[in-house]
């Protein structure tokens, strides 16, 4: 059996889910309660895929701030509540049903977008789902950056978001055994962005200077790592889900 002590640390990073707060390019189409629905969904997917005895890491969820109410230790699900379960074939009702929701929004009914959201609330798993193992901690303050430089300062190996469809604990460990090679690694995404990084050891300056939230992280942080002299393995691309069309590109994908 695995000793997790010994294992390399995973920060899962992530946004406490309220209305309003998250996926805010989504809810430019679809309105904040669905796009909070979508969020809670990915979140749930990816806290199930990455949970302890996944894969060779120890993971970790870092929350951008506390969260209201009172989070029980090792129980993160008052905060997901995900869509009708957690396997592939039950995100794909979810995303069914969300597809619905947007259709009739885009034909006029932009009162059955709320209605949606609640019928989808009343789908979800209503009670507290455990992820046994996994530690809570709270993200920095600062940009994008500097709370990512700070997990890993604080001894994380790898770190990846929670807005990945095709994320889990395999693209993960290809991410560790590329560290036993290299400096650093990047898991890209096809925005220009990336959304795992890990390292052997911190280099603050990857974190540094990056115009986040553009299609130009990627690119300025594989700039800096060349002026650093680091070795950098890049994974396979992956790609996120912000908008409409990709939210209909994850209903695909789970079909």
């Amino acid at each position: 059996m695995t000793d997790e002590a010994n294992l390399p640390r995973l920060a899962i990073f992530a946004r406490v889910p309220e209305l309003g707060r998250v996926k805010q390019r989504l809810a430019a189409d679809v309105g904040d309660e669905v796009a909070l629905q979508v969020y809670r969904s990915l979140l749930a997917q990816t806290l199930t895929r990455l949970q302890p005895g996944t894969g060779m890491f120890a993971p970790e969820v870092w929350l951008d701030r506390e969260p209201p109410g009172e989070l029980a230790q090792n129980r993160l699900g008052q905060l997901v509540t995900p869509l009708a379960g957690l396997g592939r074939g039950s995100a794909s009702r979810g995303a069914s049903q969300l597809e619905a929701c947007v259709v009739e929004r885009e034909g006029g009914a932009f009162g059955r977008v709320r209605t949606c959201a609640a019928e989808l609330s009343a789908e979800a798993v209503n009670h507290e789902q455990p992820f046994a193992g996994l530690s809570v901690r709270l993200q920095r303050t600062g940009d994008l950056g500097s709370r990512m430089r700070a997990a890993f300062d604080d001894g994380v190996t790898v770190l990846v978001g929670t807005d990945i469809p095709d994320l889990d604990a395999s693209y993960v460990d290809a991410a560790l055994a590329a560290l036993t090679q290299t400096d650093v690694v990047f898991g890209p995404v096809d925005d220009g962005g990336y959304c795992l990084v890990g390292m052997r050891r911190l280099h603050g300056a990857l974190f540094e200077g990056i115009p986040w939230s553009t299609a130009r992280v990627l690119d300025a942080s594989l700039r800096v790592a060349e002026r650093l002299r680091l070795s950098v393995h890049l994974l396979d691309p992956l790609w996120d889900l912000d908008d409409l069309t990709d939210m209909r590109r994850w209903q695909a994908f789970e079909a």
